[in-house]
C-alpha cells in the first residue's frame, strides 16, 4: 500500500470521525429541546392557562376553598380546631387533662389522677357546636396569647393550641395559672367540657 493511499484512508477516518461528532451534537441539541419542551408543556398544564397558580419552591401558590366555618375542604373533612392539655405534677400526685376538637365534630377527652382515676372518651357533635366553639375562642383572643413564664410549685401546666382556620398557622401558649386573657379562654374550655363531657 502506498503512502499516499494511507494518506488518503487517515483523512477519510478523520473526517468520518468529524462526521459522527457532528451528528452526535445534533442529535444531543435535538433531545435537550424536546426535553424543555416537555417540561414547559407540563408547567403550562399544571397551571391551567392561570400564571398565579405556579408553584414556585419558596411560597404559597394558591389560597385554599374554605367551608363556612373557615376549614380547609381537603377530601378528607378533618382538620384541627382544638388542643387542649392540662399535665405536670401535682400535691396528689400525677394529673393529666386533654381536649381534642377537629372541624368535622369529632371531639376526644382524656383525665388521669394520680394513677387512681382514669378515663377517655369519644364523641361527634354537630358542626353548629364546633363553629360556636371556634366562635368563642376567637372572640377570646385564643388566636393571640403568648406563654406566661411565671412558674408555680405543684401545679400542673396548661397548654393551648388553636387553630383559627387551617389556613393559618396555629397559636400556642402555655402557663401555669388562668390569668387575664387566658382565663377567658380557659372559662370557653371549661364550658363546653361541662355542656358536652360534664363528667370530665
Amino acid at each position: 500500500m502506498s503512502l499516499n493511499h494511507i494518506g488518503h484512508l487517515a483523512w477519510v477516518n478523520e473526517r468520518s470521525a468529524h462526521s459522527r461528532g457532528f451528528i452526535r451534537n445534533i442529535v444531543r441539541g435535538a433531545l435537550f429541546a424536546v426535553g424543555l419542551i416537555i417540561v414547559l408543556s407540563c408547567a403550562r398544564s399544571e397551571t391551567d392557562g392561570n400564571p398565579s397558580a405556579v408553584r414556585y419552591p419558596s411560597g404559597p401558590v394558591s389560597i385554599p376553598q374554605t367551608d363556612g366555618i373557615g376549614f380547609n375542604t381537603n377530601c378528607l373533612p378533618r382538620e384541627p380546631l382544638l388542643y387542649y392539655d392540662v399535665s405536670g405534677e401535682t400535691l396528689v400526685g400525677i394529673y393529666h387533662r386533654s381536649l381534642c376538637v377537629y372541624s368535622d365534630g369529632c371531639v376526644s377527652v382524656s383525665k388521669e389522677i394520680a394513677d387512681l382515676d382514669g378515663d377517655a372518651q369519644l364523641r361527634m357533635l354537630a358542626p353548629g357546636a364546633i363553629a360556636d366553639l371556634r366562635d368563642q375562642l376567637f372572640e377570646a383572643g385564643a388566636q393571640l396569647l403568648h406563654d406566661d413564664c411565671q412558674p408555680h410549685s405543684d401545679m400542673p401546666m396548661t397548654t393551648v393550641t388553636f387553630f383559627s382556620t387551617s389556613a393559618d398557622s396555629p397559636n400556642t401558649y402555655s402557663y401555669f395559672s388562668a390569668e387575664g386573657g387566658r382565663a377567658g379562654v380557659e372559662q370557653v374550655i371549661n364550658n363546653f367540657m361541662a355542656k358536652y363531657f360534664p363528667e370530665f
